[in-house]
């Protein structure tokens, strides 16, 4: 018979996975029916998320988002053991951590192209990249031992290694998947600021200050219809 605090437990799971399977892009945008990617941004917003900086609730959120991700593995049926008759307890700021600095070191292996390895009871990934035709190449060799599956955040990467990119806004970097192949932005306000430095030739050194450095003015407007 399930306790309340079960019922609670459920309840909270529910709503994690929820938002797991919403989770919008840069531009706010969700798309319902393709809830892993919607999950590996949540994962990729995971690995900026700095903890001391959240408010109690925020944490809390967190916490049945990374449960939620864990356990019910972002399947069309939620997994649950028959067996369960207490809830069990969230992951703690140490273990959330811990899933950060994992994530991390993988999508950094990504971006810089670099080989991909990971071991569990029952299998042996191994995944470079192939610069002549310039995708990944999966690799999975089978161990004598029978035992759980890799983890599901390595699963939904492996899935989506050719859409993860770094955004090209030289004061942003920030990781984002793309919506579609030659998309090189996290977002729109991203594009467009990157677009409007080069319009007005912006250094570098001024990206994020405010006003224009003495004697240089924006291309006149007759300039611009020329260029457009």
């Amino acid at each position: 018979m399930k306790s309340k605090e079960l019922d609670q437990w459920l309840i909270e799971m529910k709503k994690a996975d929820g938002r797991l399977r919403t989770f919008p892009n840069g531009n706010g945008q969700s798309d319902p029916s393709k809830p892993r990617k919607a999950a590996l941004r949540w994962a990729l917003r995971l690995t900026s998320t700095h903890l001391d900086d959240l408010s109690e609730g925020d944490v809390a959120n967190l916490q049945r988002e990374v449960a939620c991700f864990s356990r019910f593995e972002m399947k069309d049926v939620p997994w649950l053991p028959s067996n369960l008759v207490s809830p069990i307890p969230w992951p703690s700021r140490k273990q959330i951590g811990k899933t950060q600095r994992w994530l991390r070191n993988v999508l950094k292996a990504i971006i810089g192209r670099q080989a991909i390895e990971f071991i569990d009871p029952a299998h042996h990934w191994g995944i470079t990249y192939d610069e002549h035709e310039q995708s990944w190449v999966h690799g999975m060799y089978y161990k004598t031992v029978i035992g759980p599956g890799v983890q599901p955040l390595f699963h939904l990467i492996r899935e989506h290694l050719n859409d993860v990119r770094a955004c090209q806004t030289k004061d942003c970097r920030r990781l984002f998947l793309q919506d579609r192949r030659n998309q090189t932005f996290c977002s729109t306000p991203c594009q467009w600021r990157d677009n409007q430095r080069r319009f007005l030739r912006i250094s570098p050194e001024r990206y994020g200050k405010r006003g224009r450095l003495a004697g240089t003015t924006a291309p006149k407007k007759s300039q611009a219809k020329k260029q457009n």
